[in-house]
Formats: structure tokens, sequence, C-alpha cells
């Protein structure tokens, strides 16, 4: 991945699970909009999560009319200018379905790449965060990787606990420092780039 000095790499515990609370909670306030792509299970749980939180939250496209058996065209979403950010995972393993690329939109889109992240060379040209826990493609159990535009930074509210703040949490919470070294380790060791 071609990151360069515009993101912020982050080791954090917790697994997409919790990365279905954090985005909301850093990226939107309640009550404002943000817009979701259900393509799955994984894509569910996310909504779900983010449904508990008091926010303007759309479905805006969804493959669950065909048991989630394909993936939405992007280029056809009709996104919601206002909304904070559109969030989709990029890959649904259950039922073998990937989203290809990524859509050129005015709002921030953030990616649940926790199926296929560096299992393939992507732009992120057109991406503001990706989050991926670890045990799929990247390392062992018990890591999370999120990569965020810092610029979004920037966004996020000053009310958040120290532990859901994507600015604070880095400084204050230690990921198991065995499985990053082990990450780093499998990094280095095929020539991969974070």
């Amino acid at each position: 991945m071609e990151l360069g000095d515009r993101f912020e790499v982050i080791f954090l515990q917790g697994g997409g699970s919790l990365q279905f609370l954090m985005v909301p909670m850093n990226f939107s306030c309640p009550g404002d909009q943000i817009d979701y792509i259900d393509t799955g299970s994984w894509a569910d749980k996310a909504i779900r999560a983010a449904q508990n939180l008091d926010r303007d939250l759309k479905i805006i496209a969804s493959s669950a009319n065909l048991d989630r058996t394909y993936v939405p065209d992007l280029s056809k979403i009709p996104f919601r200018p206002q909304a904070q950010y559109l969030h989709f995972c990029s890959n649904n393993t259950v039922v073998l379905t990937q989203f290809h690329s990524f859509p050129d939109i005015k709002i921030p889109i953030i990616v649940d790449m926790s199926s296929d992240f560096m299992s393939k060379v992507i732009s992120t040209t057109n991406l503001s965060c990706i989050y991926a826990h670890a045990q799929k493609n990247v390392g062992l159990s018990g890591v999370t990787v999120i990569l965020i535009r810092k610029e979004m930074l920037a966004k996020i509210s000053d009310n958040l606990p120290e532990f859901l703040d994507y600015r604070r949490v880095r400084l204050s919470l230690s990921p198991t420092c065995g499985e990053v070294a082990q990450q780093g380790a499998d990094r280095l060791n095929t020539g991969g780039q974070i």
C-alpha cells in the first residue's frame, strides 16, 4: 500500500467488532447522517452496532434481496451528500463476493477490509479509513490495523472516552506487542509494506 505521510497507522485490540463502534463514534456525532452498504454478516454487524449510537443511519444499498450473493454497483449508489461517511465491507468471504474498486465520491469512505487486507494492491486515493482484524491476512489474532487519513483525525469530537478516541488511544492503550512484532516481521520477510 502506498500510504505516504497521509495516513496514521494504528494497532489496537478488539478486532473489527470494536471498530464497528469506534468508526461512528469518531467520525460522526448524534443526529449526523451516516451511510452504510449491507453485503453480508459483517456489514450487518457494523450496521447494528452503529444503530445503537443515535445517528441518522441509512442503508443506501443492500444485496440482501438475493441472499447477499452479489455486491451493489458502487457507481450507482445514492449516497447522501451530507453523510459524514460511507461504510462498507470490501469482501464477503461467506459467499465469495468482493468490491474490486472504490467510488470517487465527495464523502469519506470507510472500509472494513478484514478479509482482503494486504492480499492485493489497492489504491487508497478514495479511502479515508481502512480497518482490518489481523488474523485473516496480516498476522496473529488479537490485533486490529487501522489506517486513517490525517485530516479525518482533526474531525473527531473532543467528548469521547480516551480508549475510544483514535487520536488518544494509540498513546494510552498498548496492543499485544508480540502480535504487532510478528506482523512487522512477517511483512519484512515477504517484502510487504503497510
